[in-house]
């Protein structure tokens, strides 16, 4: 980047257009002056960019269209230019992306055209809305920033669909009639916007959902005005709220890959054998699955689109639930593109960085594998080419002993079944395994049984040394 002082032009020098000294000078002065009057045109088309940029900003704030505000489909016309673009664009692919369902965009007829058009396409209209957050938010790659790997036109999605992470919902907005948090963010806050929660984890009375008996979900803690509390049922657990970190790449991972891992019969006789848990759609059909503790959504698009739903009582028509309740707002209470803008957001979250890899971080991470730790646990997840390097797990359901029971059954998944929890970020986290029940590394791992007993003693059998050696691995993550 060049020097800012190498951006003024000398006007006592330079002739009205730039040109006369270098007609008038010769040797070494007269080129430099030539690129500083080239420079002073430049700045008056600079000028004018800017002067574009203010109106256009003065604009998107006087029409008030912000994904902040009520994002209903009958109040943001998807013809508008100022409308979020939050459809796929060619030529600008989401790198390693999964089944984004993204919704479509308007028909080519509704379409703006002339010079709106052109810079609805180039996003000037999104991009004067979101600038404040562009320069506010963390930089790309850095724990809650964006991905790295994103294009510059994902980056104003990101933007955007942070904005609508930190939506807080009201009863004339669509929350309820029950709901635990009025916002994403309500939960995800530790220690950045879109990591875990307090530690604390919640506790929830799982009962089967109408649409579907395979199914669990929890009753909610909160209900809107004149609304009784929702039934418990019978099983009473705690949860710990996840981080979000890095989801966008595992939800890219081809479910053929995790499914070369599964080994539910044990035809190596190692002890792991790990299965991908099932979910049944609104059609019926039954997918892989693996995002949540118990593995029970298929993709990041219906586990944000599920959680809307379930936490915040916000229906709307991407959540595997029927889009409906019984409030008096009208129903579906968030559009599509608001549940996509989540989604731009949460997809396009960094993967945690990795702290300091000394040399008994090294030590470490070959001790971890030695005692079969990265059988579940996996470093490399995935291809080369389509699969993700270190978050350390393999996405399947595992049994991890009665001592990790919850006593409860999430379609495939037992009681004693979890999904392999991915360590990337465990060094940020303030509650370990499914409850939060401890914050000490070497007690989560001392509670394992079921598959892991044998990595277990194993890792009671090392040395104290060695033992350190791989503490310090994890606390690398």
């Amino acid at each position: 980047m060049s020097d800012d002082r190498d951006q003024r032009v000398d006007h006592s020098t330079c002739g009205g257009d730039g040109r006369g000294a270098a007609r008038t000078q010769r040797g070494r002065g007269a080129p430099r002056r030539e690129a500083k009057g080239w420079r002073r045109g430049t700045g008056v088309g600079a000028a004018w960019a800017t002067a574009l940029v203010v109106v256009l900003t003065s604009h998107a704030h006087a029409v008030k269209l912000d994904v902040r505000r009520v994002p209903q489909a009958a109040q943001v016309d998807t013809a508008d230019p100022l409308a979020p673009a939050l459809t796929a664009r060619p030529g600008a692919p989401w790198p390693e992306h999964g089944p984004r369902m993204r919704p479509a965009g308007p028909a080519a007829g509704q379409a703006p055209v002339g010079l709106v058009g052109a810079l609805a396409r180039l996003r000037i209209f999104a991009l004067a809305r979101v600038w404040d957050e562009l320069l506010t938010m963390p930089a790309p790659g850095t724990l809650g920033g964006p991905d790295t790997r994103l294009h510059w036109a994902h980056l104003i999605d990101f933007a955007e669909g942070r904005v609508a992470f930190r939506r807080a919902f009201t009863v004339e907005a669509g929350l309820g009639p029950t709901y635990n948090q009025v916002a994403c963010s309500s939960c995800h806050t530790q220690p950045v916007l879109g990591g875990a929660g307090m530690g604390q984890a919640d506790a929830i009375f799982v009962r089967a959902p109408d649409h579907d008996p395979n199914d669990t979900i929890s009753p909610r803690k909160f209900s809107i005005p004149g609304v009784p509390l929702e039934p418990r049922g019978p099983g009473k657990q705690l949860r710990r709220t996840p981080p979000l970190f890095g989801l966008g790449r595992l939800d890219a991972i081809p479910d053929a890959d995790l499914q070369r891992y599964a080994d539910p019969e044990d035809r190596d006789k190692d002890g792991v054998r790990g299965f991908l848990n099932t979910r049944h759609g609104r059609d019926g059909v039954a997918r892989p699955a693996r995002f949540g503790h118990k593995s029970n959504e298929s993709n990041l698009l219906r586990f944000l689109a599920g959680a809307l739903h379930n936490e915040m009582g916000v229906t709307n028509p991407m959540s595997r639930a029927r889009p409906k309740d019984t409030d008096a707002v009208a129903d579906p209470e968030a559009s599509g593109r608001y549940v996509a803008a989540l989604d731009a957001y949460v997809r396009g979250l960094a993967p945690p960085p990795r702290g300091a890899i000394t040399p008994a971080v090294r030590a470490g991470e070959f001790i971890f594998a030695m005692v079969g730790c990265a059988s579940c646990h996996r470093a490399q997840v995935g291809d080369v080419r389509t699969g993700v390097r270190g978050a350390y797990t393999d996405l399947l359901l595992h049994d991890l002993g009665p001592r990790l029971s919850d006593g409860l059954t999430d379609a495939k998944a037992g009681p004693t079944h979890w999904r392999t929890a991915p360590l990337w970020g465990l060094r940020h986290r303030s509650g370990l395994l499914h409850d939060a029940r401890t914050t000490d590394v070497h007690e989560a791992i001392v509670l394992h049984g079921g598959e892991a007993s044998g990595s277990v003693q194993r890792y009671k059998a090392l040395q104290p040394a060695q033992r350190d050696k791989l503490l310090a691995f994890l606390a690398s993550l």
